[in-house]
């Protein structure tokens, strides 16, 4: 007679993991990550080069002071963070509360399943990202530190 094997238990008390959690946690997890290198980074034997624009032109990229603002906020220097980019401090702050507004609505406030979620228009999406650059550009044009 063939070996019947246990039915598996109904753990019905937890929700299964919802796939919308990998985005935000697959993120949460990689800014923890370069966090954890920018504590380290002063003694690593390899460092980021300088910014190719800035230094043949002066004028700064999008993404200049980033590697500092990710040092001082992983040494808990919140306004120099933000001082050496708004926009990278900002993007840190918003996928921290991406990641854990995620996980509390999949904890405490669990989807229907024949809901479809509600989707923010993508031209609200890339003007609210183009203006959010520029605004980070003009930022660092004029008032980048050092």
């Amino acid at each position: 007679m063939p070996h019947q094997s246990e039915p598996p238990k109904d753990d019905s008390s937890r929700p299964p993991i919802d796939p919308a959690l990998i985005g935000p946690g697959v993120t949460f997890l990689a800014i923890g990550a370069l966090l954890v290198v920018a504590h380290f980074y002063e003694r690593l034997p390899v460092h980021a080069p300088a910014c190719g624009l800035r230094s043949t032109t002066g004028i700064p990229c999008v993404a200049c002071g980033g590697t500092r603002s990710m040092m001082a906020l992983s040494h808990g220097r919140v306004l120099d963070a933000l001082a050496f980019n708004p926009l990278v401090f900002l993007g840190i702050v918003a996928a921290i509360t991406w990641a854990g507004t995620s996980l509390i609505r999949w904890r405490f406030f669990p989807a229907p399943q024949d809901s479809v979620p509600r989707r923010i228009p993508i031209w609200l999406v890339v003007t609210g990202l183009v203006t959010a650059f520029v605004a980070n550009w003009v930022y660092l044009y004029f008032y980048l530190p050092e």
